[in-house]
Parts: structure tokens; sequence; C-alpha cells
């Protein structure tokens, strides 16, 4: 496998100085950076690649895209339109347009350096000539040292088809998969990327086939990857990660050094994989930083999983094979399992008391999982004949009391992915594609409220996702979408992303996390497979996402970690508290 190691070069050696001393003003003195009130004349810098445009507007075409570090001048403005703030600003090399308020900073200039000269140019260049120079993007090495460079690339939900959009596509980093446990920091999002896997670390007596090589390396369908995307598969602490096998066994990772640590067994003979159902104790009780829960036919088990299989402890025998759904998660406590028996019950597992729950599910349902307050059971069925048992929730204080007459059906006869989030208000809700109009809304099962988001009409309809987990109350009012196209020029296209859960004519942000590294089509072949949809998880904090990729197409799968700075709430906080009082 080649691999690269990233440098750093000179020009982002000096980008990164830029961004670190504006981050620590921004440290020292908020207000500086996040509420500058930009009076024209002002000088300003792109914190994020922006669009040039003729007119203060959405509704017009770019005339070009500045890179991140552009300097300009603010002529004109603040105009306000389609819920952005306009500047009209003449940059450096005579790039002229109106550009949002929200990716510019004001501009600070590195001790040392010669500032670049004012513009004082007052007719716009021609078209022509502002594309070509605002499009040229240098390609920079990546860089493994001194902080990540975080950048906030914000959009808007614009309530347009795809071909409308103003939003464009990411470039993808070049050159072969980077090194396992080499970071480098993606010179378009500024975050740090590390591979934590090689499937090579595998050792002969780890192998199915003993000495001879491993029959997956190099195959983009084949390799390591995170799970699914509705669960973590690292450790409260952040310390410790499953990486999952296509081929259903698994493998301990120390995130440190990304050190392989062996598989996670239940037995001496017994290798666990995703079908057993592998999820970690959150609940932060000590003592139980490295307990992992799981089932091996009809038992249900946990262990320590650092001393190893010897600590097993079986928490309750069913008589049955329990039947794994594989998107199922427990609540954040690490009290209530929902698990599908072989009989077809769906029954919820209270670790505490050691008890199964007296209400319980006749059905065979895709799969269920508990919300992270361990406050519902929700039972997920794409689509049922049966209006009766489509996707709905039932409270676990009704299970407690033998009681499934109430439960609360989600607001629609066909779902497509989903996942659990917090609203603006901190309450529990579910996130879900409706395959019936294509909204990706929100619902919140305690009060009935569904918010409309946004629509696939906006990102294009071969918009395939999944959606991650964030239960952190500090993140509230956020919800992560990963995506798996056909397509690779749209802006959404095989991309993470961070969204607002606000109503759709309200606009609400979305940040453009990442690219996902990873393909599951290359030149329009599936040479992916369903391992290759790009599941990203969030950790349990909701700081850093994992995420299984083969480097676009170009390697077999990896563990990928990509780092956000863990204050971007804060962060994304100040900036709309910024665009709601200026």
């Amino acid at each position: 496998m080649k691999t690269i190691r990233p440098l750093l070069g000179p020009r982002l050696h000096h980008l990164v100085t830029v961004l670190t001393v504006t981050a620590l003003v921004g440290w020292l003195c908020p207000m500086a950076v996040h509420a500058a009130r930009y009076s024209p004349g002002d000088r300003v810098v792109t914190t994020a690649r922006v669009n040039a445009r003729p007119e203060p507007t959405m509704n017009v075409q770019p005339l070009g895209t500045l890179k991140p570090g552009s300097v300009g001048t603010l002529k004109e403005g603040p105009r306000r339109a389609n819920n952005y703030r306009f500047w009209r600003i003449v940059f450096v090399g005579g790039v002229e347009g109106w550009c949002v308020s929200s990716r510019l900073r004001p501009y600070v200039p590195v001790e040392g350096e010669e500032s670049p000269p004012p513009v004082e140019t007052s007719a716009p260049e021609k078209a022509s000539q502002i594309k070509a120079a605002a499009t040229n993007v240098a390609k920079s090495p990546p860089l493994a040292l001194g902080p990540a460079p975080s950048r906030y690339l914000l959009d808007r939900v614009e309530d347009v088809p795809l071909a409308q959009t103003a939003k464009t596509a990411l470039p993808l980093p070049e050159g072969p998969p980077p090194a396992k446990g080499e970071p480098f920091i993606d010179p378009e999002t500024g975050h740090r990327v590390t591979r934590i896997t090689d499937v090579n670390d595998i050792p002969p007596h780890h192998r199915k086939g003993g000495d001879r090589p491993l029959e997956f390396d190099g195959h983009p369908d084949r390799g390591f990857y995170n799970g699914y995307s509705r669960w973590t598969n690292v450790n409260v602490t952040g310390e410790y990660a499953v990486a999952f096998r296509h081929d259903n066994h698994s493998a301990l990772y120390r995130l440190a050094d990304c050190a392989y640590r062996g598989p996670v067994r239940a037995s001496h003979k017994t290798v666990l994989g995703e079908t057993h159902e592998i999820r970690w104790d959150r609940s932060g009780r000590p003592g139980t930083e490295t307990t992992i829960y799981y089932h091996v036919g009809g038992r249900f088990s946990r262990q320590d999983v650092i001393k190893g299989h010897r600590t097993a402890e079986a928490l309750h025998d069913f008589g049955m094979n329990i039947v794994p759904t594989v998107e199922m998660d427990s609540d954040d406590g690490a009290r209530y399992w929902p698990l599908r028996l072989e009989d077809g019950m769906c029954v919820v597992f209270d670790a505490e008391t050691r008890q199964v729950l007296p209400g319980k599910i006749k059905q065979r349902p895709n799969a269920l999982d508990i919300s992270p307050r361990g406050e519902w059971l929700y039972i997920l069925d794409h689509t049922n004949e049966d209006p009766a048992l489509r996707a709905r929730l039932y409270r676990i204080a009704d299970l407690a009391r033998g009681d499934t007459s109430a439960p609360v059906y989600l607001p629609t006869a066909s779902k497509g992915h989903d996942g659990w989030a917090l609203d603006a208000r901190g309450q529990e809700v579910v996130v879900f594609q409706d395959n019936k109009n294509d909204w990706f809304s929100s619902f919140n099962p305690a009060s009935g409220e569904r918010i409309d988001i946004f629509n696939m009409v906006e990102t294009g309809y071969g918009f395939g996702q999944h959606m991650g987990r964030l239960s952190n109350p500090l993140k509230k009012g956020w919800l992560m979408i990963s995506s798996y196209t056909v397509e690779d020029e749209g802006w959404a296209d095989n991309q993470i992303l961070i969204v607002e859960i606000k109503p759709h004519n309200q606009h609400p942000r979305i940040w453009r996390v990442s690219p996902t590294f990873n393909r599951r089509w290359v030149g329009g072949v599936d040479t992916g497979g369903y391992f290759a949809e790009a599941f990203a998880s969030f950790d349990h904090e909701g700081n850093n996402i994992y995420v299984g990729a083969n480097w676009m197409g170009r390697d077999n799968l990896e563990l990928y970690r990509i780092e956000l700075p863990p204050d971007w709430h804060r962060e994304l906080a100040a900036e709309e508290s910024i665009a709601l009082r200026f």
C-alpha cells in the first residue's frame, strides 16, 4: 500500500500562522473576531471559499470563487438578502464582487509580514478575468504539525433545486492514501485527519488464511470501518475504538498511537463482529470506561475489553437466538437495551435490574433502538403495509408497566435513514428522511412537533445518506449527515455535513465539515458495495467523527478520524448571534 508522509510547506506554514494569530485574538478578545461592525475601507480576509457575485443576492450566478486567506477591502455594504449580509469587496489581485459576511474576518497581519496594499479599484474587472483569478486555488501539501486550523465553511439552506444553488463542490485532497497514524490537515477544511487502521496490522495468527497475504488489501469494498452512524465505535473517554471488518470480525485500537490491540473476542474461539452488536458503556460510571456489551446466540453479556474475554459476565440468557439488527443502541446511561428475539418479539432489557421489561412488541422490524436519555424505544421499520406497524416510538415508562397501547408514530408512512439528535431546546428528536416527499426533518415524539429542514431537491435526488447520533447536550440544535453518491460534482456529494435543526424557511446553516474520502461508485461502477457507504459516526462528546473510507475508491477500507474543534458549538452559536444582531 502506497503512503504519503505529510510535509510542512512554506505557504501553509504562513497560513497556519495567520489562523493561529486570528484564533488567539478571538480567544483573548472574542468580540474583536466575532462581533466587529465592519465599515467601508476595512481590510478583511476570507475564512473559507466564498463566491464573489455581481449583485448582493444569492439569485445571481457567482463571477468566481475566492480561496481561504484572500485579503480585500470593503467598498460598500452591508446589504441584506436571502438571510445573508453582503459586502462589496475588492480583493488583492483585482477580483471584485459581493460576498457574504459570514465567511469574513478582520484582517490581522502577521508581525514582520508586508501587508498587501489596499486596492482602490472602483470598477469591476471583466468576469472572465475575475473568474480566472478567483478560482486559481493553489494546492498545498498536507500538514501534520501544530494546532489544526479548522475552518467553519458555512452555507445555508436555500430552498432551491440543485441546479440553482449557489453552493459549490469542495476540492478533494490529491495523492495516495496517508500513512496510518500520520495525521494531515485537509487544506480545504483545516481539520486534522488521521488514518487509524491498516489491514496489514492483522498478524498471521489472527488471519483466516494464516501466513497467506490478506485477500482484501487494496480492495475498495473490504477492510476496516466504524460500524454504523447510529452509534459510536469509540469508548466514552475517547481512548479506544473498535474497528469493524467487512467479514464480521473486529479489532481494538488504542487511539493515542493507533496501536492494534488484537481481535475483540467473546471467547478464545469466538471473535466478535458487527452482528454481535458490540456497544460501549457510555454511562461514565467509574470502572466502566472500557466495558463493552454484546450478544452471542441467546446470551447477552459484557466484559472489560482491555482485560479480555476472561472478564465476560453473562447478564441474561434468553433461551433463543438474539437476531442482530445492527443499527440498535442503548441509552447513554447503558441501562436499557433493545433486542429482537428469534420468536419475533422485541424486548427491552434493563441492565440495572437484569430484568426484561414487561411491555413487549410482536414484530420483526428492520431495527430498534433506545433514545439517548432512555425515554423511548424506537421501532424502525422503513415501510410496512400495515399502518399499525410502521415506524413508531414507545415510552420506556409505559413498557416498564407492561403498557404498549400508546405508541407515537413517526409522521410518515415511509422513512429513509434516520438518527437521534437534540433540538435547539435540548429535547430528543428523531431526524429522518421522509420518502414520501423527500424532506429531511426532525420529529419530537414528546410534543409531536415536526420540523422540515431541507429537501432533497437541493442536494439532487441521488443523495444517499446516513445520519449520526449526536446526544451531547452542548451540541444541541444540530444533526450530522454523511452522504454516498454515484456522482461526485454536486456540493453535497460524498460529504459530511452538520446541519442546523430549524425550519427550512429560516434558512438553516450547513457546516461543510469534510469530504468522506470515500467512494462506493467509481466511474459509475459499484466497486465499494454496502460497506463503502461511509456511515460516519460521532464519538460520545461530538468532537470527532469516525468513518470507514477507501480513499476515493483507490484503497481498501480503513478507519479514519476527523477532528473538530471541541468548542464548535460555541463558535457556531456566536456566529449566529452576530448574524441576528447585525
